[in-house]
């Protein structure tokens, strides 16, 4: 498979020593106007993939921005080892070396990136201090990325270094906590915003991008209320409402008066005789 020429944006990364070494290898160099994504659009949906990639594992992991490149790596790994539409379901590792995945190299994969590791030591590395039967013989960390079908890298969280090693277990469910990393500030681990939902293609980004005109200007022009201090108020007096409350007593032993209301009229005599009598009792 040769390469016939390179179809990228204008990106200052593509220029300078590039450039002379794909003259001489007899690959054109076929740059995009600026300000138009949309004609290196595989590229662009690319990288707008990994970055999603990028953000959920760092996101996963607790991990801060300074590991987007390994997290990057990682994401670009496992996108080569996956079936993809684009060339019928094939895996892009398989087209490009034209041989099959061995079994080995599908078990070195590891299901997510930044979950914590053990490196084991060996014994004529520990600290004269430390050789202790009760102390650890490994060192923590969390799983940064693949060297080869045999080697893995990790962050060494006391030495505060990337390294190497062979010899590593795998706690696949467990991932490291922000302190791990040391004091960093909460900037360290904030993620970009997701795209806006209320823009649906590259076209509305580009024409709210180019559109200068003053009158829009003034209409997003973000405008500050004046502080106004809030005064005290005075309490209110609390309105009470007439109740009735039921409070459970024993009856009386008798009634000794009633007052019927204007519609006493209305209610039979012989209620009234009965209520009104000396030795009658209500229970």
């Amino acid at each position: 498979m040769k390469v016939k020429k390179l179809h990228v944006d204008g990106g200052g990364e593509y220029k300078g020593q590039l450039t002379p070494i794909l003259k001489s290898l007899g690959i054109k160099y076929e740059p995009t106007p600026p300000r138009t994504p949309e004609c290196n659009g595989k590229a662009e949906r690319m990288n707008r993939t990994l970055n999603n990639m990028v953000r959920a594992m760092l996101a996963q992991a607790n991990m801060p921005n300074s590991f987007w490149a390994s997290a990057m790596k990682m994401a670009t790994y496992l996108r080569n080892r996956l079936p993809s539409s684009a060339i019928d379901d094939e895996i892009p590792y398989e087209r490009w070396y034209r041989k099959p995945l061995r079994k080995k190299d599908l078990k070195l994969l590891k299901p997510f990136q930044g979950c914590i590791v053990w490196d084991n030591v060996p014994k004529e590395n520990r600290k004269k201090h430390c050789r202790n039967k009760l102390f650890d013989h490994g060192t923590k960390g969390c799983f940064i990325g693949y060297v080869s079908w045999s080697t893995y890298s990790y962050y060494d969280f006391a030495r505060k270094t990337i390294l190497q090693s062979h010899n590593l277990t795998f706690m696949e469910t467990e991932f490291p906590q922000r302190s791990d990393f040391g004091d960093l500030p909460d900037e360290a681990f904030k993620r970009l915003r997701g795209p806006d939902p209320k823009r649906h293609s590259h076209d509305e980004e580009d024409e709210s991008a180019m559109n200068t005109d003053s009158d829009s200007e003034d209409e997003h022009e973000h405008v500050v209320a004046p502080f106004v201090p809030a005064t005290p108020t005075t309490p209110t007096t609390p309105v009470t409402y007439d109740e009735i409350v039921v409070e459970q007593q024993p009856p009386p032993d008798e009634i000794f008066s009633i007052i019927f209301s204007p519609l006493a009229d209305s209610i039979p005599k012989s209620f009234k005789d009965a209520v009104s009598h000396p030795d009658r009792k209500f229970w």
